[in-house]
């Protein structure tokens, strides 16, 4: 079984067999970016896990979050430790509370508005109208963002900061390197595809029931680790694909409501049918003498 280890910060990370030598890692880089086709992503020997231990997809929103107020107290147990009771121990109370309490606020849901997450590396990792929503949370250097269809999780995505010291090093390919010894097996190289999606270029690796993507955010010293649930993933990529021109858009009750000109309002024949009477119309423009 491939547990996944904390890289200091309990995230989301697969261990694997350790295997390839990271000497091929560049060339199976370059090879993988130059190929095109249709190939699925290579799968991984063992079942891939998510971590804290007993986080898993199908989870209820409501479950995530009384299991990251678990995760939360645990994370303060140090601090505690150390802190003296008084005005200290205090203002470490009011830290755990509100980061627990930021978590369920941080929901976003994908409705018919569009969000202000269209403006930043998560756009494509959601579609509107679908039911979707997203929690994000904050803890040990790393964001982690919490995807849910009809409140049932089915994604993570982890914002890992990419640092010299760090076990996947200080680049993106630094990472993929990681990732393919850690897997055993070179991942498939995806490049940037705005109609596929991708903004940037990916790498990919899957087991049976999960897809796990690393994704290129070098300009921001960040990679992207996506773990999603295979069966999901693709009813959400047929779903976007069908619904492509309208991701976004403001539905049309809304429009009509804050466009500009005279006021539509759609229950102005009401009274037309109680009274046989047409509503008066707005007043017309005084004529200049």
């Amino acid at each position: 079984m491939i547990r996944f280890r904390s890289l200091g910060l309990i995230s989301l990370m697969a261990v694997g067999l350790m295997g390839a030598a990271a000497s091929s890692v560049p060339d199976a880089y370059a090879a993988g970016a130059a190929a095109k086709g249709p190939k699925p992503p290579p799968l991984v020997k063992e079942p891939i896990r998510l971590t804290p231990e007993g986080l898993h997809f199908g989870m209820a929103s409501n479950e995530v979050v009384d299991f990251y107020n678990k995760v939360l107290d645990q994370d303060y147990v140090a601090i505690y430790k150390v802190t003296p009771v008084g005005p200290k121990m205090k203002q470490v109370d009011a830290a755990l509370a509100d980061q627990k309490s930021a978590f369920p606020r941080s929901e976003v849901t994908f409705g018919a508005l569009p969000t202000g997450i269209d403006n930043t590396p998560l756009r494509g990792e959601y579609s509107y109208n679908n039911n979707e929503t997203m929690m994000s949370l904050t803890r040990l250097g790393v964001t982690r963002y919490f995807f849910f269809s009809s409140k049932r999780l089915w994604k993570v995505y982890d914002a890992v900061p990419l640092k010299a010291e760090s076990e996947l090093g200080a680049t993106y390919k630094d990472a993929i390197a990681a990732l393919t010894k850690r897997f055993n097996v070179a991942g498939r190289v995806l490049a940037e595809d705005g109609a596929a999606g991708r903004n940037t270029t990916e790498v990919d690796w899957a087991d049976t029931s999960t897809h796990v993507r690393a994704i290129d955010r070098s300009s921001e010293n960040i990679l992207g680790l996506v773990y999603e649930e295979k069966g999901t993933a693709e009813r959400m990529a047929a779903y976007r694909a069908s619904h492509k021109d309208n991701q976004g858009a403001i539905d049309p009750s809304i429009s009509a409501a804050t466009s500009a000109g005279p006021a539509n309002d759609p229950n102005g024949s009401a009274a037309d049918a109680y009274t046989g009477k047409a509503h008066a119309g707005p007043p017309a423009p005084a004529k200049k003498k």
